[in-house]
């Protein structure tokens, strides 16, 4: 009995984790790309429309020609009104804030030698489920 009761929890375990992989399996086909320190673009890879894109945050670290780090934080502005069909992509400005210098912005290309933007974003798949990724993560389910 204890043995068929261990098998049973196993398989349970199995089953829901197999429903959530083929649940995620649109979120997992949207990507984000920062091809530029001030671009955000999220790319549907999949064969179904993304109904809704949202940044939910920017973080930045930059590192300058002389060795000096510096860290941003940033958002993006605005959300996506409409959606994003199978194999289109969606792209949005971002703005840079430096963490100790409230009042400087990023610059595109002023002697940044290096440097490594993280997004988190948001869709709602075509059934309807909200996903969120941090770059390109595992997604996780957003529930209300």
């Amino acid at each position: 009995m204890v043995v068929a009761l261990g098998i049973a929890i196993r398989d349970g375990r199995s089953i829901r984790s197999e429903r959530e992989y083929h649940e995620a399996a649109q979120a997992r086909s949207v990507v984000s790309e920062v091809p530029t320190p001030d671009l955000v673009r999220i790319s549907n890879h999949s064969r179904e429309p993304i109904l809704v894109a949202r940044i939910t945050g920017v973080s930045a670290r930059m590192t300058r020609g002389n060795g000096e780090v510096e860290h941003y934080l940033g958002n993006a502005e605005p959300d996506l009104n409409g959606v994003v069909a199978p194999g289109s992509s969606w792209e949005t400005s971002i703005e840079l804030v430096d963490v100790v210098n409230p009042g400087r912005t990023l610059q595109p290309n002023h002697g940044v030698d290096d440097w490594q933007v993280s997004v988190t974003f948001q869709i709602l798949d075509s059934e309807g489920q909200a996903w969120q990724r941090t770059d390109n993560g595992r997604p996780a389910k957003v529930n209300d």
